[in-house]
């Protein structure tokens, strides 16, 4: 009871801080961390990567057979992966419904590959089922690809929502003796 009484008293009886004449301003040292986040940024880090990740992989394809080649489509191929993404960390969400559907995809895709490839040696009539679980394997991850792009602006509209809605904050007043308690928010 005593504690409640206290800080009662401190709310209640504290004067409100103001901008002293010849006092040093107070920079507060967690002011980036609280600004809002970009949808403008998020959507770029999304775009730009699978742009270049897409382009170097189909870039690669096109030139002569070499180590270089091979590291440059590999680096494509798994940028074409996480690189939708990039806007969606940036607004702290690792994992995505995209990514869960390009990394099935992928998987789907080996199944049909390995099909294909099983009955090219066997002359089986049903190899055209392997190529189709391929295409649309290819279409899944197509479309994982753009369910993040599209969604990159939501992500950072979650993320600004959910931090830091409110704050109490001390407020320290040495040249008048004054201290309490302000509370801050987002609205």
């Amino acid at each position: 009871m005593k504690l409640v009484a206290a800080v009662l008293s401190l709310v209640c009886c504290a004067r409100l801080a103001q901008a002293q004449p010849g006092a040093a301003p107070v920079a507060s040292p967690a002011t980036a961390a609280e600004d809002p986040l970009s949808p403008t940024v998020g959507g770029a880090l999304s775009m730009l990567g699978t742009t270049a990740a897409w382009t170097l992989m189909f870039a690669s394809v096109a030139q002569p057979e070499t180590r270089a080649r091979d590291t440059a489509f590999a680096l494509g191929a798994l940028g074409t992966l996480v690189a939708p993404n990039l806007g969606h960390w940036y607004a702290h969400e690792a994992w995505t419904p995209g990514l869960t559907v390009r990394v099935v995809s992928l998987a789907v895709g080996a199944v049909g590959t390995a099909l294909v490839i099983q009955n090219l040696f066997e002359n089986e009539s049903d190899a055209n089922v392997g190529a189709a679980i391929v295409v649309i394997a290819g279409l899944g991850y197509l479309g994982g690809t753009v369910y993040d792009l599209a969604t990159v602006g939501d992500s950072v509209a979650r993320y600004n929502a959910r931090s830091h809605p409110l704050a109490i904050l001390p407020v320290v007043q040495p040249a008048t003796g004054s201290y309490g308690l302000a509370l801050g928010g987002r609205f």
